[in-house]
């Protein structure tokens, strides 16, 4: 059993969100979960941030960049239980619902059985989605995955990984305020490096070893974190704030 206890007074004592979320991520890992992932689902005025899929995560790279392709977030069924629920759930219980409900169409209901089982097959094949919704009404949520399926629901545990997920919450936003610094993913440096050495989308995306539209996903929360609308300011307020370098660009 896991030291929920100790777990909890660990993440609140947590110097920095990045510290807060590596933390959280090995408590649940306690209870078999493979990977975490927190999103903005709308916007946060409070943090002057937009809504975001994966404001902080470590889904893998390769799930994330398909994820965004291919617009899964409007069919994710996750994502749908999430507003409907106000306690922590397990997928299974987010996907049958969503393909019991009439008022969705039935070729959305095969896609998001397909995207189900890609996602299996990426090392998502269960997990747990817990919604926040704060007083000003702003929505988020975590996801947890295993590459198992949960055969014997535990909803004891279901309500320490929801106690977790809340104090991870709202230690890691404490740490993001409009004047702070953002945190980017691997991919993320790699798109600002290579596009602040005059690399096009598609030089970047062969570079990097992905499609061109991955990129654009890349871009798109590039400017979100960065609160920019274009590349070059993009590139510059990154160097600013020594989020990347031109000499780390060249070492890539």
């Amino acid at each position: 059993m896991a030291d929920l206890g100790a777990h909890v007074e660990s993440i609140l004592n947590a110097l920095s969100g990045e510290e807060a979320f590596q933390i959280f991520y090995s408590a649940v890992q306690d209870y078999g979960y493979d990977n975490a992932c927190f999103t903005l689902i709308t916007d946060h005025p409070s943090i002057d941030h937009a809504a975001m899929h994966g404001f902080t995560t470590n889904y893998p790279d390769d799930w994330m960049e398909f994820y965004g392709e291919q617009s899964l977030f409007d069919i994710d069924p996750v994502v749908y239980y999430l507003f409907k629920k106000q306690a922590a759930f397990y997928w299974g219980e987010a996907t049958r619902t969503k393909l019991a409900d009439e008022r969705v169409a039935p070729i959305v209901r095969e896609r998001v059985q397909t995207m189900m089982n890609l996602a299996a097959d990426a090392g998502l094949a269960d997990g747990v989605g817990i919604p926040f919704v704060s007083r000003s009404g702003e929505i988020s949520g975590v996801g947890l995955s295993r590459r198992d399926v949960i055969k014997d629901p535990s909803y004891s545990e279901l309500a320490e990984v929801n106690l977790l997920a809340t104090v991870f919450k709202d230690r890691f936003l404490s740490f993001h305020k409009a004047d702070g610094c953002p945190a980017l993913t691997n991919r993320e440096s790699e798109v600002l490096c290579w596009a602040s050495e005059g690399k096009t989308d598609v030089e970047i995306a062969d570079q990097i070893g992905v499609s061109e539209p991955a990129v654009r996903f890349h871009w798109s929360n590039i400017f979100k974190k960065l609160e920019v609308t274009n590349r070059l300011m993009a590139t510059t307020k990154a160097m600013r704030l020594n989020l990347i370098t031109l000499q780390r660009s060249r070492l890539l």
